[in-house]
């Protein structure tokens, strides 16, 4: 019996496991660049208002979507190295509010 429940969940994981990756996809320029303005327009309106915790964590997250999506093969080297600077800059901000 508690072999067949390792195997049940080791399979509900897998599949699990395989859905949340199928979500993540790769940017081009044009698609990241378009989730950079929206990810900055948000950071706008949050510095505009007053801040909570739960808002600079939900910036940070947004801009480390960004980071990770800097990875992609999709995107030339000229462009993730200039991104990289930009969104360590703001992650480096976010470190700051938090304090």
């Amino acid at each position: 019996m508690g072999i067949v429940m390792k195997k049940i969940g080791i399979l509900i994981f897998t599949i699990v496991l395989s859905g949340c990756s199928l979500r993540v996809r790769n940017y081009n320029e044009g698609q990241y660049l378009q989730k950079y303005n929206e990810t900055l327009n948000n950071y706008d309106k949050t510095l505009g208002n007053y801040i909570e915790k739960k808002d600079i964590e939900k910036l940070e997250k947004q801009f480390e979507f960004l980071k990770v999506q800097l990875k992609s093969d999709q995107l030339p080297e000229n462009f993730k190295k200039e991104y990289n600077i930009k969104i360590n800059n703001y992650l480096n901000i976010m470190e700051d509010l938090k304090d």
